[in-house]
């Protein structure tokens, strides 16, 4: 008989960041930003607390995401973005670029969770503006108890078109990072 531990995550379990970049002729005049996802859960089933045998369900409230900072070479810069910048750009990503009113929600199910040597593999369906895609991504956990990992998405394989200004010279690449560090108790 196996047991299932069922825990749920939310922001008081860790983090779960979203990266943008930027490129473009003019992007010296703009920054790569962090934007921290403050209103998600997630479903964990784990039967005998083995995550390869188990699944788990995310979901996102997109109206959620909160410009944390500009980054700078991969580090934070806590003091380059004024607070009217930060409400301006999450405007944009609600109204403009994830389309809020039409797509309130951001689903992920994981179909398949695989033991590796040093991580596992995940694989499950991303539900984002309106389009359903597989994804797969590796999840570290040294203790079972503290999952930490990221995946790289494309914005136009869900139907997204990237911020793009002064005729392309400005733009925010195609490609995004999603990280996360999450622990249960």
């Amino acid at each position: 008989m196996s047991l299932v531990s069922t825990y749920c995550l939310t922001p008081n379990s860790g983090n779960l960041f979203v990266y943008t970049f930027k490129e473009g002729m003019l992007s010296t005049l703009s920054h790569d930003l962090l934007i921290k996802v403050t209103d998600f859960k997630i479903n964990l089933n784990m039967p005998n607390g083995d995550l390869s045998s188990g699944n788990f369900n995310l979901e996102v409230k997109p109206d959620s995401l909160k410009v944390s900072c500009a980054m700078k070479e991969g580090k934070r810069e806590l003091g380059l973005l004024k607070n009217r910048d930060k409400s301006e750009i999450k405007s944009f990503i609600e109204e403009d670029v994830l389309h809020i009113s039409k797509y309130p929600t951001i689903i992920f199910k994981s179909m398949d969770i695989k033991k590796e040597q040093t991580y596992y593999l995940v694989k499950g369906e991303l539900s984002l503006h309106g389009t359903n895609r597989c994804i797969t991504f590796k999840v570290k956990s040294d203790d079972g108890k503290r999952f930490k990992g990221s995946v790289m998405l494309l914005q136009t394989h869900y139907g997204i078109k990237p911020y793009n200004a002064l005729m392309g010279g400005l733009r925010v690449r195609d490609r995004i990072k999603v990280g996360f560090d999450l622990a249960i108790e």
